[in-house]
C-alpha cells in the first residue's frame, strides 16, 4: 500500500501498468484529490495533524478489509464453479445414457404413437444437452480477475483475433482504460463475430467516446446493414442468437459484473450501432 501527499506521476504510472497497489493520497488541495482519484486513487485524505492519522487509520483498515472479503469471494467462487464443472460432467453422462436407450427403442418399437414420445425425449435430451454445454462458456464468469485494461490494446487485440479484413478505427480511444472483468477481449471479439457472421458485409468498425453525467459512453457502429427492428430488443437474451461459443448474452453478463450495460443505439439509419455505458469509477483517462 502507498500513502503519499505527492505522487500522482507516480500513481498513473503504477495504474497504466495494471498495478492495482492500493493508493492513497494526502492532500488538502481539492484539485489534487480530484486529480489523483481520476487518476485512479482509491482514497484522498486530509494531512492535517491528528485528524488525519486517525482517518489514514481508518483508511488502511477498511482498504485491507476490502482486500480480504474480495479474496475470501474469488476462493469462494472458485470452489462453486469446480463443484458445478463436476455436477455438468455426471448430468451430460446421464444423457447420453438417455439418448442411446432411445435410440435403441427406436429399433424394438414399432408402434408410431411410440416412436413421436421417443423423438420428444431424444429432442428434450438434445435441448437439456446444449443448456449445461453452454454452461461452460460462463463457469468462469466473476471468478477471474477484474482489472484495469488499455481499450486500445483490447479492440486491437480483438479485431486481429476475430476480422482481418475489417478495418478497426479505435482512435478516439486514446489512452482509456476500463475496469472490467478478465473477458474484455471477449466481448470486442463477440461484437466483430456479430457483424461478420450475422451481418456481413461490414468492412470498417469504428468506435467513438461521449463523456455524459452518467459516466463514459461508448459508441460501437459498422458500415454494414442496420440491426433489424426484430432484434433489437432480443439480441442480448439467451439463446436468440445461434452464434458458437462466446455469444452476446455472455458478453452483457461479463460487462455487468462492474457495472458497465451495452444495449443497440436508438438509431440504426446506417449500419449497426452499439452504445456500452461504463459509470464514472469505471474508466479512467
Amino acid at each position: 500500500m502507498i500513502v503519499s501527499d505527492d505522487g500522482i506521476a507516480l500513481l498513473r504510472s503504477l495504474r497504466s501498468a495494471g498495478d492495482p497497489t492500493p493508493f492513497i493520497l494526502l492532500s488538502d488541495d481539492q484539485q489534487v484529490c480530484a486529480d489523483g482519484l481520476a487518476a485512479g486513487a482509491d482514497l484522498c485524505l486530509s494531512s492535517r495533524g491528528d485528524t488525519g492519522i486517525l482517518a489514514l487509520r481508518r483508511a488502511l483498515h477498511l482498504i485491507a478489509d476490502q482486500r480480504r472479503q474480495a479474496s475470501a469471494q474469488m476462493a469462494a467462487n472458485a470452489a462453486v464453479s469446480s463443484i458445478t464443472a463436476r455436477v455438468r460432467h455426471d448430468i451430460l453422462n446421464q444423457i447420453m445414457v438417455l439418448s442411446g436407450y432411445a435410440e435403441l427403442l427406436h429399433d424394438m418399437v414399432t408402434d408410431q404413437s411410440a416412436q413421436l414420445f421417443l423423438e420428444k425425449i431424444e429432442k428434450a435430451a438434445e435441448t437439456i444437452n446444449r443448456n449445461i454445454t453452454f454452461t461452460r462458456s460462463y463457469q468462469d464468469l466473476g471468478v477471474g480477475e477484474v482489472r484495469w485494461q488499455s481499450l486500445g490494446s483490447v479492440l486491437a487485440a480483438a479485431a486481429g483475433q476475430a476480422a482481418t479484413r475489417v478495418a478497426l478505427d479505435a482512435s478516439a480511444a486514446g489512452e482509456v482504460s476500463l475496469f472490467a472483468e478478465q473477458h474484455l477481449p471477449d466481448v470486442c471479439a463477440v461484437l466483430f463475430s456479430y457483424a461478420l457472421n450475422h451481418r456481413s458485409p461490414v468492412t470498417r468498425v469504428r468506435l467513438t467516446l461521449e463523456r455524459t453525467s452518467a459516466g463514459l459512453l461508448l459508441i460501437w457502429e459498422d458500415d454494414g446493414l442496420p440491426i433489424p427492428e426484430k432484434d433489437r430488443n432480443r439480441l442480448f437474451e439467451y439463446g436468440y442468437l445461434q452464434m458458437s461459443g462466446y455469444d452476446l448474452f455472455l458478453a452483457a453478463a461479463s460487462l455487468s459484473v462492474t457495472g458497465i450495460t451495452i444495449s443497440v443505439f436508438p438509431d440504426q439509419q446506417s449500419g449497426a450501432r452499439f452504445q456500452i455505458t461504463v459509470p464514472h469509477g469505471v474508466y479512467r483517462g
